[in-house]
């Protein structure tokens, strides 16, 4: 269930209940005919709340009739039941982006929506709730470390008997074993499948190489019995639990590769499944190329209906495909032979809908006429009040992991070199010029300004941030602000600081002030279209004249693609770290070679810190370690971060156990139900 990600840039109609006596028959009847019949509702529609409001209604005037008590409670009794007849089976989920593919572990195709129809088609080992915790799914299977000792780290992973295909076919450690072709960079390459290090074109368009399991992955060998897998490392690594295997019907794989457009008996499958582990075990160039052509390119589809090969949408999870309309819609429906997840609440809970309404406009007035029932809001400040106009919703608010920050460039990622006012010098005179100017920056830096005026009227109880690597009620989130030194930009008040952060610039720049504004500053930070942050922006340059920076607040369209380029000084946007349990993303970050460092920055000790963090099973002494790191990240004075990102959904009042979490709002689907 759970999809390893890097870190990310941002109806049935109602019917007369059978076993009321004749008066109580006659009462409800009475009832009924008080209030013009409306029509039936069809299977599998959205139901027809007129009629569930009516009989709402005749519940309530029970009470008001001449009925002995039991006779009352026995009445209320068939009305709730055909009440209960009367609720939906089917959730729309607003979406403003469509879906674009059903292979989620190629490059570009890592979308929310594509991730989302992913889980709800597919469970896996582990899977992530709402409050970050790793959850195991021993339904499917379990897991467990056979071995730990110097140079040998073993896990193996077991698939429960009896789990099975949406096509009926038995699920066994087989269908573990793709993953390693689509993560191993050393299998790809003595599989003549092509060099993951190098720009050659690979067979396996993964975006798993080069990760954590690629790095220290030794082996993979399958149990005798073919239900367990076990994957040897070269070394206990702290995200190790977030490497368990993706599990792939392999089977269709191999119908695909020899040409066959419709699903299979089930002794053609396991043939099949036999013909991929030899293709496997053999390394089979030839064939594995074929599958990878195919893996990478044929299920990229962005339509989906009768035509469709069947054996692509093969999947072990709650929901199958049924159909999708370019750019449109897509409709799951139940799966009829799931067994491998959480059992569903509400078994009236048969299909869901992702709508595509790219129009805010327009996905209002869908919420407003109950065409859609979650809607993730764009989280400003107009999104929130136009929301709250509605009657027919609730809106649920928080958090997300996405955080923003401010981040100053010190050194370069390209070959071209950086030469501004936050650099990095062999000189250690202007290195204690450059860290200055950066910690006066981010003296002035107006975060609870931000925080106050562009986040709290959407969450109330939004604070500024003040940890780079954990969020607050993570573990050891108040330990590292206590002792990171983070408070120094925290001090008093912002007109404190700022008159600070003026006075650190007057070392070297006698004649600034408020009014005259001697270093320039080059912001990136978003396009124009993005309303928040251009106030952000606006509210950096008017603190920041007053520290004597001139601030070129110029928005840029596609501005993601200049994060690397030297002409900004400054920018800030948000992470979003998509891992779950005790693993944090930051090492992408910081490190010297981390693959999100866009701005040069490069300390050994910070280097070394990491090293330990991910070989230290300690949870006592890998939180020292985080604490270590931001002490050494706030001497730099390179970052801060400012807060966390709000969420809001808005939800039909009727739908019940919506928790959206850090991934998606998802994540629980099987706990979905109608409460009427």
């Amino acid at each position: 269930m759970f999809h390893r990600r890097k870190l990310c840039l941002s109806e049935d109609c109602c019917e007369k209940p059978n076993n009321i006596s004749n008066q109580d028959s006659n009462l409800s009847n009475t009832l009924e005919n008080t209030i013009p019949a409306t029509t039936n509702i069809q299977k599998n529609k959205l139901p027809d709340k007129k009629k569930i409001n009516q009989i709402k209604n005749k519940i309530a005037q029970v009470d008001q009739l001449n009925l002995t008590s039991k006779q009352k409670e026995k009445t209320k009794k068939n009305l709730k039941l055909k009440l209960s007849k009367a609720s939906q089976t089917t959730i729309v989920l607003h979406s403003f982006y469509p879906f674009t593919g059903l292979n989620t572990h190629i490059p570009n195709y890592n979308t929310t929506i594509n991730n989302d129809v992913y889980y709800l088609t597919n469970s896996g080992f582990i899977y992530c709730d709402n409050n970050r915790n790793i959850k195991k799914n021993t339904i499917l299977g379990n897991y467990k470390i056979i071995e730990d000792i110097s140079g040998s780290f073993k896990v193996q992973y077991t698939i429960n008997k009896g789990k099975f295909w949406s096509d009926g076919t038995p699920i066994t450690g087989v269908d573990l074993l793709l993953n390693h072709i689509i993560s191993s960079s050393n299998y790809s390459k003595t599989a003549g499948l092509g060099d993951p290090d190098s720009n050659n074109e690979l067979a396996f368009n993964s975006m798993y190489y080069g990760l954590e399991y690629d790095k220290n992955i030794t082996s993979v060998q399958l149990s005798n019995d073919k239900m367990s897998v076990i994957h040897t490392y070269n070394k206990y690594f702290h995200s190790w639990e977030l490497f368990a295997p993706i599990i792939f019907p392999v089977h269709t794989l191999v119908h695909l590769v020899n040409g066959l457009i419709k699903l299979q008996p089930l002794a053609t499958n396991n043939l099949a499944k036999n013909q991929f582990l030899n293709w496997f075990n053999k390394k089979d160039t030839t064939k594995l190329k074929m599958m990878g052509s195919i893996w990478s390119n044929i299920y990229n589809i962005s339509l989906i209906n009768e035509t469709t090969n069947p054996l692509l949408l093969v999947s072990n999870g709650g929901f199958k495909i049924k159909s999708l309309i370019e750019n449109n819609e897509i409709t799951l429906i139940k799966n009829p032979k799931y067994n491998c997840g959480p059992k569903f609440v509400d078994a009236n809970f048969t299909t869901l809908v992702i709508k595509t309404i790219g129009d805010r406009t327009a996905t209002l007035q869908a919420l407003q006429n109950g065409t859609i029932d979650i809607y993730n809001a764009e989280a400003t400040i107009e999104s929130v009040t136009a929301l709250k106009k509605l009657s027919n919703i609730k809106i649920i608010e928080g958090k997300n992991a996405c955080y923003e920050h401010i981040d100053l460039r010190v050194g370069s990622v390209t070959d071209t070199s950086y030469n501004g006012p936050f650099a990095y010098s062999n000189n250690n005179i202007d290195n204690m010029k450059s860290n200055d100017l950066r910690n006066a920056f981010l003296l002035a830096y107006p975060r609870e300004q931000i925080v106050n005026e562009l986040i709290k009227p959407i969450v109330n109880n939004s604070t500024v941030l003040n940890s780079l690597i954990k969020l607050p009620g993570e573990s050891n989130y108040d330990t590292i602000v206590e002792n990171s030194g983070v408070c120094k930009f925290a001090l008093r008040t912002q007109q404190y600081r700022t008159l600070h952060a003026l006075n650190l610039v007057k070392k070297y720049y006698p004649n600034a002030s408020s009014t005259n504004q001697v270093i320039n500053i080059k912001l990136l930070y978003g396009q124009p279209s993005n309303t928040r942050r251009v106030a952000e922006a606006n509210f950096v340059k008017s603190e920041l004249a007053k520290a004597g920076f001139n601030v070129d607040i110029t928005p840029t369209s596609g501005w993601g693609s200049y994060l690397e380029d030297n002409s900004y000084d400054a920018h800030f946007y948000a992470w979003c770290p998509s891992n779950c349990g005790d693993i944090d993303n930051s090492s992408y970050l910081y490190t010297s070679n981390g693959g999100n460092n866009f701005i040069g920055y490069k300390n050994q000790l910070i280097d070394n810190i990491y090293k330990q963090i991910d070989l230290e099973r300690s949870p006592e002494k890998r939180n020292q370690l985080y604490i270590e790191a931001e002490q050494i990240l706030i001497e730099d004075a390179i970052t801060l971060p400012i807060f966390e990102h709000p969420t809001i959904y808005a939800v039909n009042k009727n739908v019940d156990n919506i928790k959206p979490s850090i991934n998606s709002v998802v994540w629980n689907y099987w706990e979905w139900k109608y409460i009427l």
